[in-house]
């Protein structure tokens, strides 16, 4: 008799056990958020948040996220980002790119609306869905931008060679709405555009600069019809980034971002480590 009433409770708690785990490992399958690629097969991909706009914004219970827009990213079905990006972020981080499998897949890019810090996605949040197609060894570059009504997240393709380099090779990316025109960049430095005449939403190719251990000025040139906001001293140049200096084998993106017309997302120039 005992040993009957041993054999059932062995067969209850193995049961048991059993049963945790399959619902442990359903649970780590849907909480998942990191997938692990071989990098000499893999694409490499970044996503930055350039989309100027206050508005369509969510309701949240977390704080953090009270205003303005925050996003999820989605391969498919598969969310990527823990931590929404947010206005002047990239994910997955400061020089470093996600390595996502080769292939055709649909990326979504969804309001990071959240109920009690869990994602909760509703009807609408989901702004810009974009085909792209991934092949091994290529680096891209994902901002998510545009005007209001025509949302996107465009996608170039960043030719880099990883091989160390005693120069450091720079480009402008041109994402600034409601200005249209033409726009280069000046190094003070170098005292000569490294950048001419890039047109709205596309990217000038890499080019190589000195590295030295001074500091350079980049000012914007605005050229086409109208004033010029950024001409202050009647030269049509205005220094937007200072204090800058290269790192040999680097390649840097500089990019013409902002709204004019929005609150907190006026005109600017920046820039990220491609690598």
């Amino acid at each position: 008799m005992k040993m009957n009433n041993i054999l059932k409770l062995g067969a209850a708690m193995l049961g048991m056990a059993l049963a945790i785990s399959a619902c442990e490992k359903t649970q780590l399958d849907e909480l998942r958020k990191t997938e692990f690629y071989d990098p000499a097969t893999s694409a490499n991909v970044r996503f930055l948040h350039v989309y100027p706009w206050l508005t369509p914004a969510v309701t949240t219970t977390n704080p953090s996220l009270a205003s303005g827009q925050h996003f999820y990213i989605y391969r498919d079905t598969f969310k990527l980002n823990g931590n929404p990006i947010s206005y002047g972020g990239n994910w997955p981080g400061p020089s470093v790119y996600s390595l996502q499998p080769v292939g055709s897949f649909d990326f979504r890019i969804v309001l990071a609306r959240q109920v009690a810090n869990l994602p909760r996605p509703s009807a609408g949040d989901t702004l810009v869905v974009k085909r792209m197609d991934l092949a091994a060894g290529k680096y891209y570059s994902a901002f998510i931008c545009d005007t209001f009504n025509n949302r996107d997240l465009w996608v170039i393709e960043d030719k880099i060679d990883p091989v160390y380099d005693t120069m450091c090779s720079i480009r402008l990316v041109h994402l600034l709405i409601h200005n249209r025109d033409t726009i280069s960049i000046f190094s003070r430095r170098e005292n000569r555009e490294i950048a001419s005449n890039v047109t709205y939403k596309t990217a000038s190719e890499f080019v190589k600069m000195r590295v030295y251990s001074t500091a350079d000025t980049f000012d914007i040139i605005r050229r086409g019809p109208g004033s010029n906001p950024y001409n202050t001293t009647g030269t049509g140049r205005n220094n937007w980034i200072t204090g800058f200096v290269g790192t040999p084998g680097r390649y840097y993106t500089l990019i013409a971002r902002g709204n004019s017309r929005v609150a907190n997302r006026g005109a600017s120039l920046g820039f990220y480590i491609n690598l």
